[in-house]
């Protein structure tokens, strides 16, 4: 138990990496969620064209940043039950 913890995980280069790319996913999901405020936005003003691609930017980035977070928490998962457990 005395192996979980920020300064462990900070430690071990892997995770520090996975933590990183679990945090730019999770930057990626709340920018694709605004992408989908504005596209929203658009549509209150009946700019259709201008909804749609906004919509499909939103969305390319929405699916991004889950996969980066999806990714990331599976290697982290992978790694920790990878490492030696002493007891």
């Amino acid at each position: 138990m005395s192996n979980i913890g920020i300064k462990h995980i900070w430690k071990n280069t892997k995770s520090a990496g996975l933590i990183v790319r679990e945090i730019i996913g999770w930057l990626l999901l709340v920018v694709g969620l605004n992408v989908f405020r504005t596209s929203f936005g658009y549509l209150d003003t009946r700019q259709v064209i201008e909804a749609f691609v906004a919509c499909l930017i939103g969305l390319f980035i929405f699916r991004g940043g889950l996969q980066l977070v999806k990714v990331a928490v599976a290697a982290r998962a992978f790694v920790r039950d990878e490492s030696p457990q002493s007891g």
